[in-house]
């Protein structure tokens, strides 16, 4: 009995050690995320500004949205065209964009239908619309830019997304964006919070992705990766350019002076759907990254219950051994010790978004409870996403059964 115990002590201690010992890590990742932001700020951003297209597929409720379009078309980037696509053009969506570009941008942003161009019936809408788009482009446009129509950013946002292309050798310009939760209700607090999963990688070249939301490139480098072509049979758009980029080790630039403000609050369904989507993006498109998430999260979260649970039992007057409580202790450590590493890596966040400083700083309880709720949707969303074949994507169904085999139902 002795033996069995003192084995037990032996892997409660290592565990304990281990879960102590990473939870330490990601607050030195932390840290060092923010250093890469100090140091991409304070770097003076190159002269660049060729002659770009920006493409914009835009759906849903117009009211909603035309803060956001009107935010896009306000870019002051010089020789710019903007292509804003909708779906059809008997859509008040379709009035409101030929509205907005004559009144924003005139002369230089129109407003086209994906229905006069239908294309390939295996491409996800928003690839369709791409394609769409790209109908538009004019021929002087040596960088094409892809956005969100769900993103809000000041005016410079595209000189600043832009400014790493020129670097030769940089594939992609990528920016990211940060759900401003203002409004919002608990789910979405979590989801800015969930949304920190991408954000932390995105100064490693090994790990990080073109985000669809907000990325550059050159046209050459689009026509020679055959981007349009891989988009015809694709659900996501930022992965195709992610999987080409890398295929040819050109490196994704994270502008972070370029982080996006999205404002569109949640309610808890819409939330969890958002977050099974882009988990199950990562499976099809990078399922090194899916696999790469899953024994973390299992391992920090798993520990964590067994805390909870042997501090319950000491708590009810169960009689445990020494070093059980001390196990449930280091176990249960994480939770502040996570909320440290979330403390900085907001710091950074209010670092590249300091026009918004007194919104994020309103938010910072809001941010913290939604980090301490988000690693247990993580989980969700590994687990419902492991055979996951139907997703559904603004209000359309699609079965993807690899990264160029979508079937939209």
């Amino acid at each position: 009995m002795e033996a069995i115990e003192l084995a037990l002590a032996i892997i409660a201690g290592l565990l304990a050690l281990g879960a102590l010992g990473g939870s330490l890590l990601l607050i030195v990742m932390a840290l060092r995320f923010r250093g890469a932001v100090d140091s991409a700020l304070k770097t003076a951003a190159p002269s660049f500004a060729a002659a770009a297209t920006l493409f914009v597929p835009t759906r849903g409720d117009p009211a909603g949205l035309e803060p956001n379009l009107r935010a896009l078309l306000s870019q002051t980037y010089p020789g710019l065209q903007v292509v804003l696509v909708v779906d059809s053009r008997s859509e008040p969506l379709f009035g409101l964009c030929e509205r907005l570009s004559a009144e924003a941008a005139p002369g230089r942003a129109i407003a086209v239908a994906t229905e006069d161009f239908p294309g390939t019936a295996t491409a996800s809408g928003k690839c369709a619309a791409h394609l769409r788009g790209l109908r538009e482009a004019r021929p002087e446009s040596e960088i094409f830019v892809f956005a969100d129509d769900d993103i809000r950013p000041d005016p410079e946002w595209l000189g600043r997304l832009v400014a790493p292309l020129a670097d030769e050798q940089v594939g992609v310009a990528t920016a990211y964006r940060w759900y401003l939760s203002s409004g919002g209700g608990p789910a979405s607090h979590i989801r800015s919070a969930w949304n920190l999963v991408g954000l932390q990688i995105m100064f490693s070249e090994k790990w990080n992705f073109a985000w669809g939301g907000g990325m550059a490139m050159r046209r050459r480098d689009f026509d020679k990766w055959e981007i349009a072509k891989g988009w015809e049979r694709a659900i996501s758009d930022d992965y195709v350019v992610t999987i080409s980029a890398k295929r040819e080790n050109r490196p994704i630039r994270f502008a972070a002076a370029a982080l996006a403000p999205a404002v569109e609050p949640v309610t808890f369904r819409e939330m969890l759907a958002w977050c099974r989507r882009q988990t199950f993006m990562t499976r099809i498109y990078d399922p090194r990254l899916w696999k790469f998430a899953v024994a973390p999260y299992l391992y920090f979260n798993g520990l964590l219950a067994v805390g909870v649970a042997l501090g319950a039992a000491a708590v009810v007057g169960f009689p445990l051994p020494l070093w059980a409580l001390v196990a449930s202790v280091a176990f249960v450590l994480h939770v502040p010790l996570n909320l440290v590493k979330a403390a900085i890596f907001y710091g950074a966040v209010r670092a590249m978004l300091p026009t918004h400083d007194a919104e994020l700083r309103s938010l910072r309880l809001p941010f913290f409870a939604g980090s301490s709720v988000a690693p247990f949707v993580m989980i969700y969303a590994l687990l419902k996403t492991r055979k996951l074949r139907h997703i559904e994507w603004r209000g359309r169904t699609y079965e993807v059964n690899g990264p160029l085999d979508v079937r939209p139902l």
